[in-house]
């Protein structure tokens, strides 16, 4: 419908601000970096022991083992 209500510039800058504070906020501890850690992780296909870098967001001695792994 040509005459219907059509989304304004205004909404669009709205929600496109909302948007952009809505993935800062939700990655903003990415930018927050304590330590890397140096950790050992065992290929479970070959039995290989890679050594690997693990940035951690905290200190809390409980989280140390804790590894993400990221393959492409």
């Amino acid at each position: 419908m040509p005459f219907a209500l059509q989304i304004i510039v205004k909404c669009v800058r709205i929600v496109i601000a909302g948007t952009a504070v809505f993935n800062v906020s939700h990655s903003v501890r990415d930018y927050v970096i304590r330590d890397v850690e140096h950790v050992n992780v065992t290929d479970p296909l070959t039995d290989r022991v890679l050594g690997a870098f693990y940035c951690t967001h905290s200190w809390d001695p409980h989280l140390k083992n804790i590894v993400a792994g990221f393959a492409s």
